[in-house]
């Protein structure tokens, strides 16, 4: 009986172990391909990877939401508060000077009137980019005084981290909102970069074989719809092959 009993002890120790085994795969298989559904699943405001949606607000103000984006939305009496919790999301901003209309992002906020922006932030690095109006940028210390701002004007960029705000810089505003026409437009950058941006929009990952193909600089114009044809467009035009293995790409010289 006793040998009896250490058998059904082990048998039931290893198929837990096997249930143990399975579940660790099954989490790693939805962190992989579904990281969107177990990030910020209390949100007021959420898109999948690969969906876009316009909301308007209470107070007439309309967010544009990107793929893979998280938003926490308080209208008040004396004040607009859009919390950004990861994506990106572009704002048109009903005029109302009693009520500041704020975005915040990570430790950063944005403050505007009535004015068109976006904001992006992925948990630890993000941007401002200025479309019309004026907005400031705020970085507060851990007792809450703030201890750096900057202005920006339209056209103007400004990135930021936990630790810091850059320098606001030119950019090319028909490319920073491309997206809201379902395109990504980006001139004379890295491979990697454009790939990193193509993966924001797909669970099937794209990765690069070659650290120097990544380097490489390219134009792009993409379909975000029909990624998959620019990229078989691309091993046309560049010394470039494109391999497909189940549900991965995989990018080589």
């Amino acid at each position: 009986q006793a040998i009896a009993a250490r058998q059904r002890r082990t048998g039931l120790l290893r198929r837990g172990l096997n249930l143990a085994a399975a579940a660790s795969l099954l989490l790693a298989v939805m962190t992989g391909f579904y990281p969107d559904y177990l990030q910020h699943p209390l949100a007021d405001y959420r898109t999948r990877i690969g969906e876009q949606t316009a909301i308007k607000l209470a107070d007439g103000s309309i967010a544009y939401l990107n793929t893979d984006t998280a938003v926490d939305v308080t209208i008040g009496a004396d004040e607009r508060r859009v919390a950004l919790l990861h994506g990106e999301a572009e704002f048109e901003v009903a005029h109302d000077p009693s009520r500041p209309f704020r975005v915040t992002a990570g430790s950063v906020t944005t403050e505007a009137l009535g004015t068109r922006f976006i904001v992006r932030y992925d948990g630890e690095t993000g941007a401002v980019t200025l479309q019309q109006g004026t907005v400031r940028t705020s970085r507060p210390s851990a007792r809450g005084v703030q201890i750096d701002s900057a202005v920006l004007q339209p056209g103007q960029q400004l990135a930021f981290d936990a630790e810091t705000l850059d320098v606001p810089r030119a950019v090319d505003l028909s490319n920073t909102d491309a997206w809201r026409r379902g395109r990504l437009l980006m001139n004379f950058v890295p491979l990697k970069q454009v790939v990193a941006e193509i993966n924001r929009y797909r669970r099937s990952q794209i990765r690069l074989l070659d650290p120097e193909l990544g380097e490489r600089e390219v134009n792009a114009a993409i379909d975000i719809q029909h990624i998959d044809a620019w990229l078989e467009a691309l091993q046309q035009t560049l010394p470039i092959q494109v391999i497909h293995a189940g549900p991965w790409v995989f990018l080589r010289s």
